[in-house]
């Protein structure tokens, strides 16, 4: 008999991060987060699951800043 498989939950697969972000930092990604989404519901599309919104969230965090 076949194990039942199991829904994978979004945390099956996070790892912890420790981030030390200023306030208007924190502002900036989720800005830049909700425009991400936006542009997506404009072409019809949309984040599937959670996984995928947290890899997008992850590419954010982990963009450095470009120099002056």
């Amino acid at each position: 008999m076949k194990p039942k498989s199991r829904y994978i939950m979004p945390g099956d697969y996070c790892r912890a991060m420790n981030l030390q972000l200023s306030r208007g930092e924190v502002i900036t990604l989720l800005n830049a987060l909700i425009e991400d989404i936006k542009a997506y519901e404009r072409k019809g599309e949309a984040y599937l699951n959670l996984n995928t919104l947290a890899e997008k969230l992850e590419c954010f965090l982990t963009e450095k800043p470009a120099k002056p």
